[in-house]
Order: structure tokens, then sequence, then C-alpha cells
């Protein structure tokens, strides 16, 4: 029986209808999601892993393209940034837009997976199902990798496939599928668990002695092929095998060899992705490991001084100074001495690890999935109704589904086994198990499509092959669905990071009602009262400062950062010799906290000891030259010393580390003011309010430098625009009736 070529003409046409109304979907769902979540604190405040992504890709931008050796994350999504930001100066909206537009891509490479592996409709049902995928969407509107992990990860799964679907060997798909992979590894380091499937996949899939078959003449179809296998045409099955398999690993090794190079330059070791591996494995397998991430200790958690607190740790244990590579090693050599000395702890915390794995629930970073859900209704709404708990035991019915003799599934099958073993080995995120999801959809979307046949019973399936698909499922959704955490909600800890956003962004009021929330959720979270006492401490609400802090220091006596926000909300008081007492305290219990040393050098300064204070902090900025903090008050005391041009070297390198410094600015400007220079200083305190427009004291400087710089005008105009903005303000009315009326 011949088939219609107008109907599969017509069917072709309409599947690439429905396919553009999918991509058109998943475009309008991101771009409403990210217009919902703008006035998130995260949107543009990020946090941890984020803020050092962007503070890097601003160093690329600025000419440094090796970075710092403190830089041990994986490279890829700061170069993204640097190339979708840095041409337009924007790191808030523009590289999410481009993830939005990588979100789309996504879904049509999710297609193609389906058509390959299943179907076109299936393909179509993947599509859908990715489309309107919340987490996926979520991790798209993030300042992190996550979302070019996925796209990446679809990518390779999309390059072996094609190439291992070629009627001849063809190496430069391997080529490809193996360039495709060192990008992955460039941006997720784990994903070097991929590269044997891809070689036994090369190897099993690679046609060696496949032949052309002639229309007719068989007898002159097989004269052809002798003479083609006598000139060499067609390679023998070891060649074809090898030369597929390196054809892959050489590209791979060649996408991979800058960093490579990179590494040995700044590091002085041969490392081929990030030298931290121990570290990741040290959080995952400990005896106080939950299963999910566990910073080395409280506050030297976030992405700016984790490396640094995790070196210094192992320096001090091995009592001598450590390379990046030996740091790894110590910790990993540590913690593969606990497994061994306790395998049955170590076997139940990797079935934990497992289960959360595999488990519904968005497992949070410093971002967490259900406090975006909060601020975004259309994920809200798509969460209602599909998430992992679904997605998981629909993608299994699925494998069962299309189980056969031919096995032709099983690199798939073994996808989904590196991913869940790459994750749960270490520590589990929700952003950790992204490279389930470019095989689970596939599966999913197969499911779907042999259901909906079976009902029309166009292919009916026997009853048994069913019965093994709905109790893999139904068991499937019971492990992913178990109860291992409260309910879908953010948790305190999620609560106290976006007050810190919330607070970094100048938003305290808003700050204050999220660590109501954490502390409600938890009134023991130590991190929370820090946190208030932090954006108290911000307010002038020194008192109310001095109690949070003390809450803290209760609920952790040996943590320095309690001990160092009570002398700070002394010294706000005026008792500066019981705030040098307790930086002193912090000092004591942790020798190389930088923030607590900083501390009790600005105490020292405050109190007119300013040599001892300047000492202190150029000891400081000798151990930590990246800290932009110390480099500020060594400025302040270098200013207060009437070393003016020193001062502003410090300040200068305080703005150079940190873009924007908000601190710095004033400083400088402050210090351009003493100099008689009012229009450096006005530039100064232009680009402080270009961050902060509401910055009291900012306002009130730039004013006065516009007057003393014979620009009155403008500063008359300034002040008229800020009345109108804030007309509540009882300092920009005082400062307005002080204005020369000429």
């Amino acid at each position: 029986m011949q088939s219609n070529p107008g109907s599969a003409a017509r069917s072709s046409a309409a599947a690439r209808r429905a396919l553009v109304g999918i991509l058109l979907v998943a475009a309008a769902v991101r771009l409403a999601a990210l217009f919902e979540v703008r006035d998130i604190g995260f949107f543009r405040q990020p946090m941890s892993d984020g803020r050092v992504y962007v503070e890097r890709a601003g160093q690329i931008v600025a000419g440094d393209w090796l970075g710092p050796a403190s830089f041990v994350h994986a490279p890829l999504y700061a170069y993204f940034l640097a190339l979708v930001g840095g041409p337009v100066g924007d790191y808030v909206y523009a590289p999410r837009v481009a993830q939005v537009a990588l979100g789309v891509a996504l879904v049509y490479l999710v297609f193609e997976l389906g058509r390959r592996w299943f179907s076109a409709a299936a393909g179509l049902v993947a599509a859908t199902l990715v489309a309107l995928y919340p987490p996926a969407i979520f991790f798209d509107l993030l300042i992190q990798k996550a979302g070019l992990t996925l796209l990446l990860s679809a990518l390779v799964l999309l390059a072996a496939s094609w190439a291992a679907r070629a009627e001849r060997p063809r190496w430069t798909r391997w080529a490809a599928a193996g360039g495709a992979l060192g990008l992955l590894i460039l941006n997720r380091q784990n994903a070097l668990v991929y590269l044997p499937l891809l070689i036994a996949w090369a190897w099993v899939a690679t046609p060696a002695s496949r032949r052309p078959t002639a229309p007719s003449g068989a007898g002159s179809g097989r004269a052809r092929s002798s003479r083609a296998e006598r000139s060499g045409a067609l390679p023998s099955p070891h060649v074809a095998r090898l030369g597929a398999a390196a054809a892959l690993v050489a590209a791979c090794l060649l996408v991979l060899a800058p960093w490579v190079v990179r590494n040995r330059v700044v590091l002085g070791e041969w490392v081929l992705t990030t030298p931290n591996l121990g570290q990741n494995f040290a959080m995952g397998n400990a005896p106080a490991a939950t299963g999910t991430y566990l910073p080395l200790r409280r506050g030297v958690g976030t992405g700016e001084i984790e490396q640094a607190a995790w070196t210094r740790e192992a320096e001090r244990a091995l009592g001598r100074k450590l390379s990046a590579g030996e740091v790894s090693d110590y910790y990993l050599a540590r913690s593969l001495e606990w497994v061994r000395a306790n395998p049955l702890d170590f076997l139940a915390l990797t079935a934990r690890k497992l289960l959360l794995t595999w488990g519904a629930y968005e497992l949070p970073d410093t971002e967490d999935y259900y406090l975006y859900l909060e601020h975004a209704r259309v994920l809200r709404w798509l969460d209602r109704v599909w998430h992992f708990g679904l997605l998981a035991p629909l993608a299994a019915a699925g494998a069962v589904l299309a189980a056969g003799p031919s096995g032709r599934l099983w690199p798939l099958y073994a996808w989904l086994v590196l991913t869940t073993l790459s994750v749960a080995l270490f520590v589990v995120f929700a952003r950790y198990r992204l490279p389930l999801l470019p095989a689970l959809f596939p599966l999913a979307g197969g499911a779907l499509v042999a259901l909906a046949d079976a009902l029309r019973r166009r292919t009916p399936v026997p009853a048994g092959r069913w019965a093994a698909a709905v109790g893999t499922a139904a068991l499937v959704a019971a492990l992913s669905n178990w109860p291992l955490h409260a309910p879908r909600q953010p948790r305190a800890m999620s609560c106290c990071n976006h007050a810190v956003a919330l607070a970094d962004a100048g938003r305290a009021g808003e700050a204050l009602r999220e660590l109501h929330r954490a502390l409600t959720l938890s009134p023991d979270l130590v991190d929370a009262h820090l946190t208030l006492g932090s954006v108290l401490l911000e307010l002038g609400r020194h008192e109310d400062a001095l109690r949070a802090y003390a809450r803290a220091r209760d609920g952790d006596p040996s943590d320095p950062a309690a001990w160092r926000g009570i002398g700070d909300a002394l010294a706000g008081l005026g008792r500066l010799d019981e705030a040098l007492s307790c930086f002193g305290r912090a000092v004591g219990l942790d020798p190389t906290d930088r923030r607590s040393r900083n501390s009790l050098a600005g105490a020292l300064g405050r109190l007119g000891r300013l040599d001892e204070a300047r000492e202190a902090l150029q000891r400081l900025v000798a151990d930590e030259p990246d800290f932009a903090e110390a480099h500020l008050n060594l400025g302040n005391a270098l200013l207060a010393l009437g070393r003016v041009d020193e001062a502003a070297a410090a300040y200068d390198r305080a703005l150079a580390i940190r873009a924007g410094y908000v601190d710095a600015l004033f400083n400088r400007g402050v210090l351009e003011l003493q100099r008689r220079r009012p229009r450096e200083a006005a530039e100064f305190f232009q680009a402080l309010l270009a961050r902060r427009p509401e910055h009291a004291e900012a306002q009130r400087a730039l004013v006065e430098a516009l007057v003393s710089d014979g620009r009155a005008p403008e500063a008359r105009e300034l002040l008229e625009a800020w009345l109108r903005r804030w007309p509540e303000r009882a300092d920009l009315r005082a400062l307005w009736a002080r204005f020369p009326s000429s």
C-alpha cells in the first residue's frame, strides 16, 4: 500500500504550524513571567554566584580575559554575560531577555529530540510540555548558569542523536557533539560524566559496514560496493568507530583547551575545569551533611568568599600554603576517609540524595522557586498542574512503553542514570538536576502520544505492557512526591536571602517584612537575626539592631558575625570601647575573618588611633587584596591622616573591585570637595545617585558641588525634580529653603 504524498505534506505543514504556535506560547509565558518578577529583590541585586558572575563579566568587558585565581566557578556563563550584557552595559534585562530566547530555542531542541526518538507527534507534545514547564521558565529569569546548562544539555543529546543516525560514518557530526559537550562542561563541571557515554554511543552507532542499496540491478549495486570497498571509500569497522570516537574527544578537548591553558597560567596547575571537586564532594558527604548544600560554616556560603574560606580552613589544618588543586585534594581525601569509615551512613545519605534528585520539591539555592511563584502569577498557575512530580512518572511510563528488543533508547536511559549519579554523589539543588529534563520530556511526550493512540485504538499496546507502564508510573509518582520536605512554599532561609537583596537595593521596609516572615517560619534562625540586625543598623536603629544581634549570639555564641554585629551596633551608639572589645572577640573566634578585622580597624580609627587603624588595614588588604570594604576603610584612615592622594588611590581600588560601590563613590566625592574640585566631586555623586537615587547625603553633596562649580540653575532643577518625586521628604524641603533664591 502506497502512502499519500499529499497527505504527508499536509501533515508536515500542520506540524510546522503547531510548532510555531508552541514556540510563540513559550516566548509569551516567559516574557510574561519576566515582567511579573521585575520588582523582586534579586532582579537588580544578584547574590552569591550571580554577583560573582556579574562582576566577572564586567572584568571581561574591561579587558581582563583570564580573571583572578580566586575565580573557580564554571567559566562559560561569565563570558555569556559579557557577550550579551557588556555591549549595552546592562546585566539586568539584557541577560534575561537573551535567556528567554534560549528558553524558546530549548523548546525547539526538545521537539527535535522527541521527533527523532519517537515521532513528530511526540516531539510536539514534548515541546508543549517544556514550553509550559514552570521550573524551566524560572531558571530563564535568573542571573545564573542554570538556563544555559539546560539548553546545552539538550544540544549535546540532539547533536549525538543526529550523528548516530547518519547513513555513513560522519566524524564531523561526532565532532559537533563533542564540541557541544565541551561547552556544557565549561558551564557545569560534572558534565564530564557524559564523555564515556558519548564515546560508547559513537562506537555502537557508527555504521561502518552500511552500504547504499541500489534501487534496481542488484549485481551492479554489488559491483559498485566492491569498488568502493577496494578504493577505501568505506573505512573498516574499527577505523570508522575509532575515528568517530577520536573526533568526539578531540573536539571536546579543543573547546576545553583555552580554559586549561588559563588555569595553568593563572593557577600554576593543569586543571581541566575548576579546582573544587573536593569541596563539592565534601559538602555532600560529611557527618553533618543533609543532602543539599552545606557551607563550611555560617557566613561563608556566598560565592564571593566561599572559596577563600575553604582554602583558609585547609591551610590551617595542614599548616602551610596550598595551591587550588591541593585544597581540592585535601577535602576529597578527608571525605573519602569518612565514606570508608562510615559506609552505612554514606549509603543512607546517598539514598536520601537520590530521592531528593527525583523529588517533586524544587530544592532552592540562593533564589527560591517557590518565592518566585508568589510574584509571578503565570508561574503559580502553571505549577498547580505541571511540575516535576508529574513529569517523572509520565517519563517513566514512556520509558516502559517504548522499551523493546532493539534497545534503541539505551543512550537516553544511560544519560538519566549518569545525571542522577553525578548529582546524588555530591549535593542536590533543583538546578543541578536540570540535565535530566531533555531526556524526560521526549519520554513523557511519547507516553502521552501512546495513550492518545490507545484511546483511539490506532496502535493497540499489549495489556501487559500497559500494566507495567501504569505500575512503574505509580511507583515513580509515589517516590517523587514523597513528603521529604515541608509544603511547597518558600523556606525561612530563602526569605532571609530575599531580605538581603531588598536591603542591598535600598528597600529596607520590604526587607524587614521578609525577615519577619523568615522568623515566623523559623524563630531561631540565626542568619535571619543577623540580617535583621544589619538592616536595622542601616536604618540607624542601633538599639533594635543590638537586640537582634544579641539573639543571633545567643543562638550561636561561636559565630564571629554575631559579635561583629554587636560591635557595630555599640559603635553606632557611641560605645566605642565596648565595640572594640566585641570586634576583638570576633577576631579571636576567627582570625581569618576579614569582615571582623575590618570592623576592628574601623573602631580603632573612630577612637582616634589612626596609625593603628592604618597599619591593621594595610595588613588586611595585603592578605585580602580583593576586599573592597577594607580598601574603603583604608581610604578613610588615610584621609583622616591628611594623606589625600593615598586615600584617593584606596577609594579607586575599592571601586575597581566593586563597580558602583556606593560608599566608595560618596567618599571619593567628598575627597574631591576637600580638594576644591567640585566638578569632579559632582561626577562621583551623580554616579552614586544613578545607582541609589534616594541617597540623601549624596543629594545634598551634589547640590553643594554644583553650586560651588557655578551651576546653581542645574542644582535648582535637580531639587525641584527630587521634590516632585519625594514630596514627603523634610530634608529636601529644608535644603530647598536654604537654596539661594537668585
